[in-house]
């Protein structure tokens, strides 16, 4: 049976679909998507992206966490995301840092002209994720992909390792 979306999966899809919807979405499709992840893990997640032009603080452009509520100490990691719109070659690498990433959930958000290309793109990533000597079994990976033909949407995929 193909895996069930859960409900942070359900709501990063709602909040971007919703998104797209505005038309100056694609003015700052980076800023966009990140408020809108933003949207869908808070709360009750903390939550940090990077920004363009200032130094990053993580290794990925967004995360979401879990604090202890008394010392605010950090207790998981619930999201990483990496989104990449600039074709199937810098995708697949933004997805390397996935990979290594122990989150509940891990988030690649990319373009591409039609969903089979995107099908392409998310069967490589998966073929190096089960290649990567890290990867345990349960490992989720979210695909949000901007299909752009026959007519602009996005689709979504999930990929859990068995």
């Amino acid at each position: 049976m193909p895996a069930q979306f859960d409900s942070l999966e359900l709501s990063i899809q709602t909040k971007l679909s919703a998104m797209s919807a505005d038309p100056k979405w694609k003015d700052d499709r980076t800023l966009y998507i990140k408020n809108a992840i933003w949207k869908a893990v808070d709360p009750p997640y903390r939550f940090e992206a990077t920004i363009p032009g200032k130094r990053a603080e993580w290794m990925w452009d967004a995360i979401a966490w879990e604090e202890e509520p008394d010392t605010k100490g950090f207790l998981r990691l619930n999201l990483v995301m990496e989104s990449e719109l600039g074709g199937r070659e810098k995708a697949e690498e933004d997805f390397q840092r996935l990979m290594v990433a122990r989150a509940d959930h891990r988030l690649l958000v990319f373009d591409h002209h039609t969903e089979n290309e995107a099908e392409e793109t998310i069967k490589e990533c998966m073929r190096a994720a089960q290649n990567f000597c890290g990867t345990q079994k349960g490992d989720r990976y979210l695909f949000a992909c901007w299909i752009r033909q026959p007519q602009e949407h996005f689709a979504f995929w999930l990929r859990v390792v068995e």
